[in-house]
């Protein structure tokens, strides 16, 4: 190897490292380091008079991706862009009418995040390219698949000692990683799961590469363990399956090279069935094993799976259907790449309790991004690169594991994202220049001045893309929503970086709303179009529609907020103090899933009246609720609340209340003195199958009810049948004929007074 080719090979493998241990390549310094070390992995090359002999899909694809965000990020007549996307740019034109800020003129409704993916795509390719011009000798691509194998082992074991010694911030310092069931560099457990699967791949096959001695394939046969035991780890469902995909695939194309009918390969036979054969065996069932002993969270993740899923209303299936609405709104060109997180919580309901950054399907994802049209050109290189890799399943091991890992990643791609970070795009990449290579040739020298152009314009795009991920003009919606948590003054500038994000217009409403400027309403409106959801703007909506008088409409935009308010304990308290009981009970949802919790609160701030208030307008709304039914009488009986059991009775006709409740209920009636309506509600009391406790005190209100109604004869009646029940204790039984005897007394009365 030429000196400058073990340079650029050394900068490329750095890149790669860096885009794994370094975040996941995620943080903009991140992403800025493997700029420059592919950008130093170019400068060799640029003398080279050698040049890739034909076009690679493994570079046309990142090429087109990256030129069709710049067709994005060019300025266009307004009349185009309205005629391409009229809801998105009618949107931004009026928030930037609103914050006093000029409109943008390009394709894509969040330039920042579109410049970032352009700087993803424009690295990406330089990889591509550094790894294409390995991959030409067999050697180069063992010790690309190596090198990837060999990284992937060591994220495993970098998650491994986060876990052995009970770790949660990554490297005992990054703690912005949201609690992951392991904890890697990759962060995310789901893209974990794929770099572990594609580490469980490459090491399969390099275990059963024949030129390397029996301890380095052993210890290739232990990275694979390691791999495939760290994605089970992730409870990972895609990644469990991407991993069995995967593995198949491997050993498919391992079994299939073998025993294809060639002349060449019929000779390498018998030393397959003495040699590798063997290995391969002992490696299965060790992987097998593995597999089994750990994989026990995976397995309960899949038996609690269910086709309810599907339906569910948080589900990212519920989010692919929500994403069909911005497709049809800019089918041509898409939203921009990048863009996803501001525009689709304005389509998508379950944005209220969690932000979406990407839409967990990578396919899906490029038609929202790039539009119709794009996608179409992009899935037609995505096929050829396919097919290009399909070719080489005969080429050993090396090809069978990179066409495992290419298997298992395609297949993820379905239900999981993680190519768009850097920590799974470039592995991938370098795995796919294994099957995708291309032989070198030496170019003319009228052509090599502007090759050599070529490559200095790219690797200084590469030094500049790293300058601007340093910059306000990549900054990410996350990061300025910390700004703005620390500086209120900076909405303006977040709202013409990212037009539709919500919660600048918000900030900007509340700074107008303290200084009584009357634009404060329409700024909150704005936002509420923005992002519908959103409990804060709701709660924003309706603390200032109280200030000015309007407690009906406040209630309701209360009742919006609370379902997926952070503190509902905290909000219903504040409802409780503001308003009296029939419009506080408006503000609480008729939301069965929160009703427990929200009457636990309710019982907290002693206000009964309210709990009761709003469970008579849950029940009218919905009479078959049959657990707010129950929850009615319950309370309505401690409260001796007639009229609210009134309503019950007529709303909730499906509703049997149990026997204790109906007991709980009589005790009520007989303080009230309405001995009436105990005779219909315990007559049965004969037929209880229940506790004699309950049963006795059933019968002494029932016959004490007919006794104060002055029903003497169903009285007597009812006190002899006790008596005979047998449940009657002694001490009991001396006051039924005490009772006895009173009745007899109070029917002669009015015949001796005669």
């Amino acid at each position: 190897m030429r000196l400058r080719d073990g340079v650029s090979t050394g900068f490329g493998v750095a890149a790669i490292a860096l885009s794994i241990f370094a975040v996941g390549g995620r943080p903009w310094w991140s992403q800025a380091l493997v700029a420059l070390a592919i950008a130093a992995a170019l400068a060799p090359l640029v003398t080279s008079r050698r040049v890739l002999g034909r076009w690679s899909p493994l570079v046309v694809l990142p090429a087109l991706a990256a030129l069709l965000c710049l067709v994005q990020l060019v300025p266009l007549p307004h009349a185009l862009l309205s005629a391409l996307d009229p809801t998105g740019i009618a949107l931004r034109d009026d928030g930037a009418a609103l914050a006093g800020i000029s409109p943008g003129r390009t394709v894509t409704l969040d330039v920042p995040g579109t410049l970032d993916a352009l700087i993803f795509f424009v690295t990406l390719l330089g990889l591509a390219i550094v790894m294409l011009r390995i991959a030409t000798s067999e050697l180069g691509r063992y010790r690309t698949v190596a090198a990837v194998a060999a990284l992937c082992g060591g994220c495993a074991i970098v998650a491994g000692v986060h876990r052995l010694f009970d770790i949660y911030a990554l490297y005992g310092v990054y703690s912005d990683i949201g609690g992951p069931t392991l904890v890697s560099p990759l962060i995310n457990p789901n893209q974990t799961a794929s770099l572990m699967t594609i580490g469980a791949t490459l090491s399969i096959g390099l275990a059963m590469y024949p030129r390397q001695r029996a301890a380095v394939r052993a210890a290739w046969l232990a990275c694979a363990l390691a791999c495939a035991l760290a994605c089970l780890l992730t409870v990972s469902r895609g990644g469990a399956l991407a991993l069995g995909i995967g593995g198949f695939v491997t050993v498919a194309a391992l079994v299939t090279q073998r025993f294809v009918s060639n002349d060449t390969l019929r000779r390498r036979r018998a030393s397959f069935l003495s040699s590798s054969l063997p290995i391969g065996v002992v490696s299965v069932c060790a992987v097998i094993v593995v597999l089994y002993a750990s994989a026990g969270g995976v397995k309960d993740q899949f038996r609690h799976t269910s086709f309810d899923e599907l339906h569910a209303p948080r589900s990212k299936f519920a989010a692919w259907s929500s994403a069909t609405e911005l497709i049809d709104e800019s089918p041509w060109l898409g939203i921009g790449r990048g863009a996803f997180e501001p525009v689709f919580q304005r389509v998508h309901p379950a944005s209220a309790f969690a932000t979406y950054t990407h839409l967990e399907n990578e396919y899906l994802q490029a038609v929202v991004d790039w539009g119709v049209p794009a996608t179409v050109v992009l899935g037609f290189a995505a096929i050829w690169l396919v097919v290009v890799a399909l070719r080489r399943w005969r080429d050993g091991p090396l090809a069978a594991g990179s066409l495992g890992a290419l298997a298992a990643t395609l297949l993820q791609s379905n239900v999981d994202f993680g190519v768009e970070f850097l920590g799974l795009a470039a592995p991938i990449t370098a795995v796919v220049a294994t099957l995708c290579y291309v032989p070198l040739r030496e170019t003319s020298p009228p052509r090599l001045a502007a090759m050599r152009g070529v490559r200095v314009v790219h690797i200084a795009a590469l030094c500049v893309a790293a300058v601007l991920l340093a910059t306000s003009l990549t900054t990410t919606i996350a990061d300025d929503h910390q700004a703005l948590e620390r500086d209120a003054s900076r909405a303006t500038d977040d709202v013409s970086r990212h037009p539709f994000d919500y919660y600048g217009y918000a900030r900007l409403a509340e700074a107008s709303a303290r200084a009584n400027d009357a634009s404060a309403v329409r700024l909150l409106n704005h936002a509420l179009v923005l992002h519908p959801t959103d409990p804060g703007l709701h709660i924003a909506a309706a603390r200032m529609l109280y200030s000015t008088k309007h407690p009906e409409q406040a209630a309701i935009e209360y009742a919006a907020a609370l379902p997926s308010a952070r503190d509902q304990s905290k909000l219903i308290a504040e409802i409780a103090q503001r308003f009296p009981p029939p419009i506080a009970a408006t503000a609480l949802p008729a939301d069965l899933m929160w009703l427990d919790k929200w009457l636990h609160t309710l019982d907290e701030l002693h206000r009964g009246d309210i709990a009761i208030t709003w469970l008579e307008h849950v029940v009218l709304l919905q009479p078959h609720a049959l657990h707010a039914c129950e929850r009615l009488y319950e309370l309505a009986t401690q409260r001796a609340d007639l009229a609210a059991l009134d309503m019950l009775r007529h709303r909730c006709i499906d509703y049997l209340p149990s026997q204790d409740d109906r007991i709980a209920l009589a005790r009520v009636l007989h303080g009230q003195h309405d001995d009436a309506a105990i005779v219909p509600l315990l007559g049965d009391v004969e037929s209880w199958q229940s506790r004699n406790d309950a049963k006795l005190e059933a019968w002494q209100l029932l016959c004490d009810a007919q006794i104060a109604l002055a029903k003497y004869a169903d009285a007597k009646r009812c006190l002899r049948r006790l008596d005979s029940t047998g449940i009657v204790p002694p001490d009991i039984a001396h006051e039924l004929a005490d009772k006895l005897e009173r009745i007899d007394e109070q029917q002669l009365a009015p015949v001796t007074a005669h």
